[in-house]
């Protein structure tokens, strides 16, 4: 482990990139929980990486000095990557042509979660209510979101509406059915809030 450069800059990119190059011509499809390789992978790194930079001072340090380049290049890749999935999407692409845009799409996820990252550290490194609950309840939202979206899905699904009206009421239904979990059910669980590193001083509130 000692020889792996997990503290150089470049290190998150590279490991990116490899991993939507390797798996996301074989796995394009859609999100599923048994043989989806690509995002596995990618969100696993990512997951974990991302505890590497909560620990590691002089490494966030690196990419919030480096924003106006990452900036940069989150735009310019995304753009381009975009732009060409669009022009490709219409015909059997060729693996040189899936590689490339795999390529693309690798150097612009990490770079926009890098920038992204940097700007909170610049804006929301600091302390208010607000803060500190989002904060306290972001973990049991990743925990828990994608159940609650599977039932609002179900629900709305069996509407006709528009695939933007169905979007947009997904999203909101969401997060209001976890708020009132969360304020109702999850604070006042004793080993649901250990898991989720829910405060007890928030019980009752």
């Amino acid at each position: 482990a000692a020889c792996i450069p997990i503290d150089r800059a470049w290190f998150p990119f590279v490991v990116v990139i490899a991993i939507e190059t390797l798996f996301r011509p074989f796995f394009p499809g859609m999100q599923n929980l048994y043989n989806d390789w690509a995002n596995f992978l990618l969100y696993g790194f990512l997951f974990a990486y991302g505890y590497r930079l909560a620990a590691n001072d002089a490494l966030r340090e690196k990419f919030t000095t480096a924003l106006p380049a990452m900036l940069a290049i989150a735009i310019a890749s995304f753009a381009l990557y975009a732009s060409l999935s669009a022009v490709w999407a219409a015909e059997a692409i060729p693996y040189g042509r899936r590689l490339a845009i795999a390529f693309l799409r690798g150097i612009a996820e990490c770079s926009w979660v890098l920038s992204l990252f940097s700007v909170a550290k610049k804006t929301l490194n600091r302390e208010n209510a607000a803060l500190r609950l989002l904060s306290e309840s972001s973990l049991a939202l990743y925990l828990f979101h994608f159940a609650i979206l599977s039932y609002v899905m179900v629900f709305l699904l069996r509407f006709s509406w528009a695939v933007a009206a169905t979007y947009y009421a997904a999203i909101a239904l969401t997060y209001i059915i976890f708020a009132l979990v969360y304020a109702i059910a999850l604070v006042r669980l004793p080993p649901i809030r250990f898991i989720c590193g829910i405060r007890a001083k928030r019980i009752g509130k």
